[in-house]
């Protein structure tokens, strides 16, 4: 699953952080990518309780990103500015 990548952008994505909310008290809480690829459960330091995190959701969401980290950037296309129109 996470073979595919090489390993600048496999970095790049295990250090990338998600951040979480309880839904016991609404604390906010950051983890890596890295760490939730070896973590199922998270505890929240406000109030203790422990939150099971969906693997199904996190391999999806976790995929995403590596896709894009793989792709190269879009092109913006940047229109030239019109000439100013000269008041009289």
């Amino acid at each position: 699953m996470f073979g595919s990548l090489r390993r600048p952008e496999m970095a790049r994505v295990s250090a990338h952080q998600i951040v979480f909310e309880c839904p016991q008290c609404a604390h906010q809480m950051r983890q890596t990518v890295g760490w939730l690829k070896l973590n199922t459960n998270i505890t929240c330091p406000g109030c203790g309780t422990t939150v099971r995190l969906n693997p199904d959701k996190l391999v999806e969401s976790v995929e995403a990103m590596e896709l894009a980290f793989e792709r190269p950037p879009r092109a913006i296309g940047i229109e030239p500015r019109a000439k100013p129109v000269k008041r009289r």
